[in-house]
């Protein structure tokens, strides 16, 4: 049954293969990362508050989760689909 826009009204559950919750730990690791490169508790102690990170790195960063998150969000595409045709077989 699907809503006048052509969108399924029932609950839709997406599974993440482990492959695309490693992706996603990766992610969340880079960001930790650059959450820590960016700003520590000791930079406002010290008087340090500027930090110079090339707009280049910045894009490569930034491209690079855009990339990880991208493969995720397609592998749960992906799963489900495979679900669903599993499931409208039954």
């Amino acid at each position: 049954m699907e809503d006048i826009d052509g969108v399924p009204s029932w609950p839709q559950f997406y599974v993440l293969s482990e492959e695309g919750y490693q992706g996603l730990k990766d992610i969340q690791a880079t960001l930790a990362v650059m959450a820590a490169i960016t700003y520590t508790e000791d930079d406002d102690k010290n008087g340090k508050s500027f930090v110079t990170i090339r707009r280049k790195e910045m894009f490569n960063v930034f491209e690079e989760i855009s990339a990880q998150i991208g493969e995720a969000l397609e592998g749960l595409k992906r799963e489900n689909e495979i679900a669903t045709r599993s499931t409208m077989r039954h």
